[in-house]
C-alpha cells in the first residue's frame, strides 16, 4: 500500500469522526486542536481495525503519531 493510499484511508476516518476536515501530512491532530483525547482514541481504534494493527500508547508517544505524516510512515512500516 502506498503512502497516498494510507493517507486517503486516514482522511476517510478523520472525516467520519470530525466531518469534512482539511488535513495534510503536516497536520497535528491534538496540538492543532482538531481532536480531543476521546476523539483520538476513537481515531486510533478505527486505524487499528482498518489496517489490522495494534498501536500502543508508547508507540503513539515515541513516534509522535498525532501528526499525520508520522502516522502514515508508521503504518507504512507496519503493513
Amino acid at each position: 500500500m502506498t503512502n497516498e493510499e494510507i493517507f486517503g484511508k486516514l482522511k476517510v476516518i478523520i472525516d467520519d469522526i470530525l466531518g469534512n476536515t482539511e488535513i495534510n501530512l503536516e497536520t497535528a491532530l491534538i496540538e492543532g486542536g482538531l481532536m480531543d483525547s476521546l476523539e483520538l482514541i476513537n481515531y486510533l481504534t478505527q486505524i487499528e481495525e482498518t489496517f489490522g494493527l495494534n498501536i500502543s500508547m508508547d508507540e503513539l508517544i515515541e513516534h509522535q503519531l498525532g501528526k499525520i505524516g508520522n502516522l502514515v510512515k508508521f503504518i507504512g512500516g507496519k503493513i
